[in-house]
């Protein structure tokens, strides 16, 4: 961790934001506090410039984070949900309904680039931020019902839910706009930095390239974007249950990596997984380039749920958070939460079995795996006894050979929920979900709530 030299406070909003050691008015606030040291590691986004950041985004409404992926020239794109009126660094958007999405771009020093709002009177959720292949901006994915209108512009859905899928470059201009859908249920559930969509749908759901019909109830899919929002590769597994993808990627060695949860039996890559209890957890590697494909079951008598999936950039380890049971051998379930880290060689590296609360899992470019979310009650990790008073974000390093590491607490005077994170390659990590009254940053940082905001940390890994 570098060595503080200089600290200032800078305001990314129209409120000014405090560090510990001054007090401020309530109301949202934005902070950062510029550092120099030794380079902490170098990624594909440039040279190390590591400024802590604490914001707070929101008004006096319910204003939540949900989204957060760092971009290749160090900006860092926020999206969420926000009610009636949202103003950032001197940029206003407005919803005609309750709960409209935002996207925001925050430059390497924190000040706010510009601010965007898709709204719609009915249900209007973002699922992910990624790339498409390009590194220009931020390509926004959302599931939506009815009409909603982004910079002008109505897109009306054609079923129960729909996907849209839309770029937006640096400079804040709206690239192009993709909607996927049909008659029935289109629901995307995440999107990878390289562009890949995931998700289920039931029916038929239209991919300008065609239609894919459902086999069962829910099917899961997966889908690549190009730089100009075509739709290529679009595939589609399931049984006569409910089956759902929860994340898919690109593998820098060509294999398609697929993830998620399923009942009954499905047959991806050509080989038959059978659900042991009500609903299984399936990893599929699809072939690439020199390398065969191959699928996993995991899970046991209960119900076990796929939350989330780390890939770092070069594709050779894989981190999944589980929750229900994990049956690695013949009689070896096990209940609970659990961090399972492949090879992508099929190989089970290690099983951890995380506290209560996480959410988050990232893995770094070092391959150190964080464990990130809410801590309400006392636990112990590792040597470190973490002892929360009023609750706040909990940030779990874990040793390379699977074993608890270290333990970092960020709490303040309410409660704060984590739901998402985004790991550089510059050795900084940068957090998003909702608070309410005040939180405590990295670096001695301070925000206060006008009402459930969303925020934004920055910190060292």
């Amino acid at each position: 961790i570098a060595v503080l030299l200089l600290a200032f406070v800078l305001a990314c909003s129209a409120r000014p934001g405090t560090s510990a050691s001054s007090s401020s008015s309530s109301g949202a606030s934005a902070s950062s506090s510029s550092s120099s040291g030794t380079p902490s590691g170098v990624g594909p986004w440039g040279q190390d410039s590591y400024q802590p950041i604490a914001a707070a985004l929101g008004d006096a409404g319910n204003d939540q984070g949900l989204a957060v992926v760092v971009g290749f020239s160090n900006q860092v794109f926020v999206a969420g949900k926000f009610d009636r009126t949202l103003t950032l660094g001197g940029h206003t958007v407005t919803s005609a309904g309750a709960g409209a999405v935002f996207v925001a771009a925050f430059a390497g020093d924190g000040t706010v680039m510009w601010l965007k709002a898709l709204d719609g009177q009915v249900d209007v959720r973002v699922r992910g931020l990624g790339f498409s292949s390009g590194r220009d901006g931020v390509t926004v994915v959302c599931n939506f019902s009815g009409t909603v209108v982004l910079d002008g512009q109505e897109i009306v859905g054609w079923g129960q839910r729909d996907i849209l899928v839309f770029h937006i470059n640096t400079s804040g201009n709206v690239l192009w706009t993709r909607r996927i859908g049909g008659a029935g249920d289109n629901v995307a559930l995440s999107i990878s930095r390289r562009g890949m969509l995931a998700g289920y749908f039931t029916g038929e759901m239209d991919v300008a390239t065609g239609v894919l019909r459902s086999s069962g109830q829910k099917d899961a899919f997966f889908l690549e974007l190009s730089d100009t929002g075509l739709i290529q590769g679009p595939q589609a597994f399931g049984g006569p249950g409910d089956d759902e993808a929860v994340d898919a990627m690109r593998l820098p060695t060509g294999e398609l990596f697929v993830a998620g949860h399923f009942h009954d039996a499905i047959t991806p890559a050509g080989v038959l997984l059978t659900s042991q209890g009500g609903q299984d957890v399936f990893v599929v590697v699809l072939p690439g380039a020199g390398a065969q494909s191959w699928a996993e079951r995991l899970g046991g008598a209960g119900e076990d749920v796929l939350r989330q999936v780390a890939i770092p950039m070069d594709g050779d380890v894989i981190a999944l958070l589980m929750d229900g049971t994990h049956e690695l051998a013949p009689g070896a379930a096990e209940p609970g939460n659990h961090l399972l880290m492949f090879g992508a060689n099929r190989a089970v590296h290690w099983t951890l079995e995380p506290p209560a609360g996480i959410s988050v899992v990232e893995v770094t470019y070092s391959r150190r795996v964080l464990l990130i979310g809410d801590a309400s009650s006392p636990f112990a990790w590792g040597a470190t006894q973490v002892t929360p008073v009023q609750g706040g974000v909990v940030i779990l390093k874990v040793a390379h050979d699977g074993t608890p590491d270290t333990a970092t607490l960020l709490e303040g005077s309410s409660t704060a929920h984590v739901t998402a994170g985004s790991a550089s390659g510059q050795g900084m990590l940068h957090l998003t979900g909702m608070f309410q009254g005040e939180l405590h940053g990295p670096d001695g940082l301070v925000i206060h709530s006008a009402g459930t905001d969303a925020f934004l940390l920055r910190m060292r890994e």
